[in-house]
């Protein structure tokens, strides 16, 4: 997978070296091993004063298990690769990689991910990776967003709001759309995350999915035909 970076300010476009990970591991077995999957972040790393971007290589046994990960990170002012040491399985979850399902924030690059647990719902959070310290986490999504309902897809989108981290939650597929927006803290002390709701936005007809906030009382959506609406 090719890799560019794009500076919208001066019109620059350079293209990322190759990955220095292999695509995949030489198979015990022939056709034992799936394709991997690619998880990609970019984001400004203050301590090194240097933008980084971020890739994380997922290896599948064909038949759909996870094998392991490898990671690599790359450094805009030495242009090349380097693999830094892959998380484990207690700070690290399945990525769900889709434009409205992540962001960075103030040196963090955030993902939505999921894990099944042991009662059988999704244990649903936010995958974060330093990009100064190199050190992934997770940070569990509020405890109501794992129940189930039936014949409806849930689908989140994140977003900034007067300097915090929020979460949309809605059911994708309903005409009118009923968007609940919670937000998230971290104690100053203990860096223990909190979530509050704060708001809920509809019900709203034509809206596929919320984009940004503007302003503390604007938001900019998709419709269903792509185009955007305040």
């Amino acid at each position: 997978m090719n890799v560019f970076l794009y500076n919208l300010a001066t019109g620059e476009c350079r293209k990322l070296p190759p990955s220095i990970l292999p695509l995949t591991e030489p198979p015990c077995e022939p056709y034992s091993y799936d394709s991997c999957r690619d998880t990609l972040g970019f984001g400004y790393d203050a301590n090194s004063r240097d933008f980084k971007v971020v890739r994380v290589v997922h290896v599948w046994e064909m038949f759909g298990f996870f094998l392991y990960m490898r990671m690599e990170i790359y450094d805009l002012s030495k242009d090349r690769w380097r693999e830094i040491e892959a998380p484990d399985n207690d700070s690290y979850a399945s990525i769900t990689w889709m434009p409205w399902s992540e962001l960075y924030h103030e040196g963090t690059y955030y993902w939505y991910s999921h894990r099944e647990t042991n009662d059988m719902t999704n244990g649903e959070a936010l995958q974060s990776f330093d990009m100064g310290k190199k050190v992934f986490s997770r940070i569990l999504l509020p405890e109501s967003f794992n129940i189930k309902e039936e014949g409806w897809e849930k689908r989140r989108s994140f977003g900034i709001l007067n300097g915090s981290i929020v979460v949309f939650h809605y059911l994708a597929e309903m005409i009118e759309k009923i968007f609940d927006v919670w937000e998230m803290r971290k104690e100053a002390e203990t860096d223990v995350v909190l979530w509050s709701k704060l708001l809920t936005i509809g019900p709203v007809f034509g809206i596929d999915k919320p984009l940004l906030f503007l302003s503390s009382y604007e938001v900019l959506m998709e419709d269903n035909e792509g185009r955007d609406v305040v």
